[in-house]
């Protein structure tokens, strides 16, 4: 069994369609196992840490300058 990347679903057939890396083909095919516990390319992916999206605190203008700006 050829140990193949899933990218996708062909228009025409019913199916799926796969990458094979060693061969550098893609294969359209209606039978396959999938393993769900291995995610080629993801060994090379560094996550970046969350961003800080809050808003910071920027007093009101009536707390500064009595209601005006």
């Amino acid at each position: 069994m050829e140990q193949c990347m899933f990218v996708g679903y062909p228009s025409d057939y019913k199916g799926w369609t796969f990458y094979n890396p060693s061969t550098k083909k893609y294969i359209i095919t209606e039978f396959a196992e999938f393993d769900e516990h291995v995610f080629p390319g993801l060994t090379k992916y560094t996550p970046t840490p969350p961003v800080d999206l809050t808003t910071p605190n920027i007093p009101l203008p009536s707390e500064t300058t009595g209601g005006r700006w």
